[in-house]
């Protein structure tokens, strides 16, 4: 009898282990980094260029200040957007790091080949989706920030023509180039159209091709575009470049680039900021309590509502009083979720702000 009551003991325990381990896989806890908190966790950082005055830059100034404040020991690798560099900076900076970021899209298909071969290792990507148990996507709406740069540019304009200049002609550079026309839309009909129409909208097919946008922004700015939203990472340069020669305006994205690229000022009315410094430092941090959890259950889409999406605060210096008070009055409605953005081209001809 005994012997009976301690099979069953031990078949119970037996079952609820194994319900225990199927848990913890499926949560999508990384279990090397939630065990114990380390005194020195090293951090492994992978962007295309950490000197774009944007995103790549953004996310090494985030993990600099997680250097400071949390004591982590970073390692940069920069890709340029080479694929073989992706795949060796990926490798590199597995070998020492216990959690990699990675930054754009472009690495999707590198993160999910190294996180199989390295589950010891945890990694967060940003700005893709990766479904496996040792990753963490992180997601921004863009949309709701090029909303907002669309309601910039279809209230200053003065030809009511206005364009779009993108980085990639991806899921990415949708969310921005709709979000942008349907704010556009919310203020002025009239400007909207050519980029409803598609007829004053570039994309340079490249985050680093500044001479590529430049050309795309004088071929604009000459035939009446009298401002250009560039979501085109370092390639906005060349956008800059062609606004300060032809004497027109340009809103930029990432960091408030009126301030960060300053030789540009008197062209640059407005920037769309993407707070990927705060996420880096909020990543870190998780990581260092042991907190951080990765999986596609714990994916994270962020936006104007969680503070990570939002106008530049020198936009008040370079727009007029209407523009502010509808910033500020749009801002509110998405953030209250009062108005969704659209991401696709049809959601945009249907949609009302107001």
């Amino acid at each position: 009898m005994n012997k009976l009551k301690r099979s069953k003991w031990i078949s119970i325990l037996l079952v609820s282990l194994i319900c225990l381990s199927i848990l913890l896989n499926t949560s999508g806890c990384v279990s090397n980094l939630n065990k114990s908190i380390k005194e020195d966790i090293h951090i492994g950082l992978i962007a295309q260029d950490f000197k774009d005055a944007s995103f790549g830059e953004l996310s090494k100034k985030g993990i600099e200040e997680a250097k400071e404040k949390i004591k982590i020991v970073p390692e940069y690798f920069e890709t340029k957007g080479d694929k073989k560099l992706i795949d060796d900076g990926l490798e590199k900076v597995s070998e020492n790091s216990e959690m990699i970021i990675a930054v754009g899209a472009d690495m999707k298909a590198a993160i999910e080949k190294v996180a199989r071969e390295r589950r010891d290792r945890s990694f967060t990507i940003i700005d893709s989706e990766v479904e496996e148990v040792n990753v963490k996507s992180v997601l921004f709406r863009h949309q709701e920030g090029a909303f907002l740069m669309g309601i910039v540019a279809g209230n200053e304009t003065k030809s009511n023509k206005v364009g779009f200049i993108g980085g990639i002609n991806d899921e990415i550079g949708m969310q921005f180039l709709n979000g942008y026309a349907a704010g556009i839309k919310t203020v002025n009909e009239k400007a909207a159209s050519g980029v409803l129409d598609g007829s004053n909208v570039r994309f340079v097919q490249s985050l680093s091709d500044e001479k590529k946008a430049y050309e795309k922004a004088i071929e604009l700015y000459d035939e009446g575009c009298d401002i250009i939203f560039q979501a085109a990472g370092k390639s906005g340069f060349g956008v800059f470049k062609a606004a300060k020669e032809k004497n027109k305006k340009v809103i930029g994205v990432g960091t408030d680039q009126r301030v960060t690229v300053p030789e540009y000022k008197d062209q640059i009315i407005s920037s769309m900021i993407k707070s990927i410094d705060k996420t880096t430092v909020n990543l870190c941090e998780s990581v260092k309590r042991g907190s951080f959890k990765s999986g596609s259950q714990n994916m994270q889409q962020l936006g104007i509502k969680e503070k990570m999406i939002d106008y530049a605060p020198s936009t008040s210096e370079a727009v007029s009083k209407k523009t502010m008070e509808d910033l500020k009055k749009y801002k509110q409605k998405i953030k209250t979720e009062e108005i969704k953005i659209p991401t696709m081209l049809y959601e945009v001809m249907e949609f009302k702000a107001d």
